[in-house]
């Protein structure tokens, strides 16, 4: 009977929460014990995509591929919002950041790995009247002025539709008066949510 080498993916996880994240880094249990839940949730996917027990998968099974396909999993399907998805992601990168200490001979994955970048919400105001809708209300007055680095669409109180970005104010016409404000987030990609 042939004996392989030991799977070198368990060996850095075991590392990684016994030693190095309790011992060395002096994590809080809260914070291991999330970290703990994303790799778990990350290898049971792999798993099942791949077809092969958890036991099976190997450092290398853990490529960006199938990490983002991971992560889109966790959006789609398990419904997480942007923030938990990112909180996922921010445990796969700490992982990989201890692969790419602890096992060089796998920094180009950990490089790739660490190259997939965190889903940004963009935020999207929606300005209407406040005679439509009820809600916060807030005076415009023609000493407002929309902060530089806030891109929205207004809708006036007449019904004109206006992109107003770091070029526009609310000094134009239009733009006095009591509106209600409303909130949307643009996913990466992923569509707009109220």
């Amino acid at each position: 009977m042939k004996t392989g080498l030991p799977n070198l993916l368990g060996a850095v996880i075991r590392d990684y929460f016994t030693d190095y994240l309790p011992r060395l880094r002096g994590t809080s249990p809260h914070t291991i014990h999330s970290y703990c839940d994303s790799i778990v949730l990350l290898l049971r996917f792999l798993a099942r995509e791949q077809n092969k027990p958890i036991t099976g998968l190997k450092l290398i099974d853990l490529d960006p591929p199938g990490i983002l396909a991971f992560l889109r999993y966790l959006e789609q399907e398990r419904n997480n919002g942007v923030s938990t998805r990112n909180v996922r992601l921010s445990a796969i990168h700490a992982f990989f950041h201890f692969v790419a200490s602890r096992n060089p001979e796998h920094l180009e994955l950990a490089q790739r790995v660490l190259g997939i970048p965190p889903t940004t919400i963009r935020l999207m105001l929606i300005v209407v009247p406040s005679l439509v809708l009820a809600h916060k209300s807030y005076a415009l007055t023609s000493s407002y002025d929309m902060p530089p680095s806030l891109a929205c669409y207004v809708e006036s109180c007449h019904g004109v539709d206006s992109k107003v970005d770091s070029k526009h104010s609310s000094r134009e016409p239009g733009f006095s008066g009591w509106f209600t404000v409303h909130f949307a987030v643009k996913t990466h990609g992923f569509g707009w949510t109220q």
